[in-house]
């Protein structure tokens, strides 16, 4: 399985919040802009625009949601959804705002956090899971590009001793690389998800990923003067085999490798974009 993996590259996105209860789920990046009033007169030159709202508050940011739509700024809607408020749908008609792109309902701000952070902080927002759901015999996943994947339990072989009561007992990781089951030792990253779709298009994909990856895994352990043998958790001959890019480090690799290098997992993942930038 592998990891989604930020991108070196960053762009800059602007977010206006008009929600205050999400106000402190907003990312910390030098990268996402935070603007809380509408009148604000740099909002006018602002491109990538995520707007925070609630359904309550809708309607006072319609019309410059509508204007900067018109000109292609508009990246994401985010409505957080409270209580009893399943007259969304219709205040989005009212509004005029049905037909916009990036439109995403949340209930937790875990999600808010992936999303923006998947955008401003690691430009991999095609790559990281925004949320996901359990309708009966079906795993629903939304990255935090807004796409939508829909996969069969019965697709996946690791859920054929799982369940069902316990399908939805799953936890998203605070990036959103992973998607697991704790209780059942089983992950799945959006990239395997897509395989799992699509198979053919993606094992030209996934083989590269995997010598790209691999070598800056090497090149990175290298730099840092740690040998094969000192990763605590992980074989020499399984990170051999990850370095050559006959197989991807799966996440408990990836905490282990982070961990002997000294790192968190989000700075040891941005250092092998970095490198990985220049194979």
């Amino acid at each position: 399985m592998h990891i989604a993996l930020a991108d070196a590259k960053s762009e800059n996105i602007t977010v206006l919040v008009m929600d205050s209860a999400a106000r402190f789920a907003i990312p910390k990046s030098r990268h996402i802009h935070v603007f809380s009033k509408i009148e604000d007169k740099r909002l006018e030159y602002a491109h990538d625009i995520f707007v925070v709202t609630t359904g309550l508050e809708l309607s006072h940011v319609a019309e410059f949601i509508r204007s900067a739509h018109k000109r292609k700024r508009v990246r994401g809607l985010l409505i957080r959804q409270e209580t009893g408020q399943n007259w969304i749908p219709l205040l989005l008609e009212r509004a005029g705002l049905r037909s916009i792109k990036g439109l995403l309902v949340y209930s937790n701000n875990d999600v808010l956090k992936r999303v923006l952070a998947a955008w401003g902080k690691y430009h991999a927002q095609d790559n990281l899971i925004a949320d996901a759901a359990v309708v009966g015999e079906l795993l629903f996943v939304r990255d935090c590009a807004f796409n939508h994947y829909e996969v069969g339990f019965k697709q996946i072989k690791a859920f054929s001793k799982v369940p069902a009561k316990d399908r939805g007992n799953f936890v998203i990781s605070e990036e959103g690389g992973r998607i697991s089951w704790p209780a059942y030792d089983i992950d799945l990253g959006l990239d395997s998800i897509k395989y799992i779709l699509h198979p053919e298009p993606f094992k030209e994909i996934a083989s590269k990923h995997n010598i790209t990856y691999g070598l800056a895994i090497r090149k990175f352990r290298k730099l840092k003067k740690i040998r094969q043998y000192q990763i605590p958790g992980v074989s020499e001959r399984h990170l051999r085999r990850i370095e050559n890019g006959q197989m991807a480090a799966n996440y408990k690799c990836l905490q282990a490798l982070a961990k002997a290098h000294k790192m968190t997992m989000n700075d040891y993942l941005n250092q092998l974009a970095i490198h990985a930038t220049k194979i």
